[in-house]
């Protein structure tokens, strides 16, 4: 709530309103189409924003009321955006490696459609890349980025001497800087050491809070200096329910004092997302401090962003390998279960792979979100 002396940003992670590539036809889309596009959030009670002067969520699939979709992965229905603008989100940044999943049509259709609603939509290619937004006396300069490299045409961000300029750009315009970043190594427990220093130096340049997304984990949030990054909020809106880790995402609540050099206050909800594809508090809310005493105990900041790059490399690639077969183990424990176009989907990709026509990302693709070079 906005007082004369703070400003509270409310912030939560992945939002998927199509089906996951193992649920088509089962998943999130479809459980909207039964039970009404509010469903995902019927379990939050007291309405999502609260008290909050902005709410923010990474949207990661475009909507669109186009045919032809219904037996697609990563893309939902136009309808959704009525329960996102009832549960209060003020910003949905799209920029991130599915908006784009099937070009770029549904992905301005989801722009325009959620702009004419009052709901701030950043980060597709061709607009200005800050986005400004005034709560009572405060300027907010929101940059939403994705370091995640994709064919699909998605905005990949500048290089991070670029970004450090923006933010000293909007610091001497007077705005409050808020960086949203798609970022990080998947399946990852923790930052990169480049990313600890990057996020720092975000902060030193004038950011005042960093929210990151993209690895479907829960990693930890620093308070530094009069910012604070969070460096991945994990799913908030999601069907990977067939992956434990993945479950599990945060709402966190940050209080900005308005006067700068002043501590930031964090109160960290953990999220668990139940079988019907919703997020439901798992406790209760955690001052900062507290949450990382029970949650994240032997994480020292300082000695992640001085640690060893390639042993993160070889932490990252041993849990993309380990999330693999785990989900092939799941793929041969439901084979006779799993809905046929999620089977149909699997088939189609592996040829595509075979003759040619598609391939895995280079291993530099999928460093650059986390290996950040400065």
């Amino acid at each position: 709530m906005e007082t004369s002396s703070s400003i509270l940003i409310r912030a939560v992670g992945d939002i998927l309103f199509g089906d996951s590539h193992l649920s088509i036809g089962h998943g999130t889309r479809a459980i909207c189409r039964s039970e009404g596009f509010g469903h995902p959030f019927d379990r939050m009670g007291g309405g999502l924003k609260g008290g909050a002067d902005l709410l923010f969520g990474n949207l990661e699939c475009a909507l669109t009321g186009r045919t032809g979709f219904g037996k697609k992965p990563f893309i939902g229905d136009l309808g959704a955006i009525d329960a996102l603008v009832e549960a209060g989100f003020d910003v949905l940044a799209l920029a991130n490696n599915h908006m784009f999943e099937y070009d770029e049509g549904p992905a301005r259709e989801t722009e325009n459609a959620l702009e004419k609603r009052g709901v701030a939509a950043p980060g597709l290619p061709g607009r200005e890349p800050v986005t400004r937004i005034e709560r009572g006396d405060v300027n907010i300069a929101l940059h939403v980025w994705s370091l995640v490299r994709s064919s699909r045409g998605v905005p990949v961000a500048p290089g991070p001497a670029d970004l450090i300029r923006a933010i000293e750009k909007s610091v001497a315009r007077s705005e409050w800087p808020v960086v949203s970043l798609h970022w990080g190594a998947e399946f990852v427990g923790t930052p990169s050491p480049s990313q600890v220093r990057f996020g720092r130096a975000l902060i030193d340049a004038g950011a005042r809070l960093v929210i990151g997304h993209h690895t479907h984990t829960v990693q930890p949030v620093e308070a530094y200096r009069d910012g604070v990054i969070i460096y991945s909020m994990g799913n908030f809106v999601f069907d990977m329910t067939w992956s434990r880790h993945s479950r599990d995402g945060l709402l966190v609540d940050v209080v900005l004092p308005k006067v700068p050099g002043e501590r930031p206050v964090c109160t960290i909800t953990p999220i668990e997302i139940n079988d019907h594809f919703q997020p439901v508090p798992s406790g209760e809310p955690l001052g900062l401090d507290e949450y990382h005493q029970r949650q994240f105990p032997s994480v020292h900041f300082d000695r992640i962003a001085d640690s060893d790059e390639e042993a993160y490399a070889a932490l990252t690639w041993e849990k993309r390998a380990g999330e693999s077969v785990d989900m092939k183990r799941y793929i041969r424990k439901n084979l006779f279960r799993l809905p046929p176009a999620s089977i149909a989907y699997l088939v189609a990709g592996k040829l595509d792979r075979l003759a040619g026509r598609a391939g895995k990302p280079s291993r530099s693709d999928v460093e650059a979100a986390w290996r950040i070079v400065r």
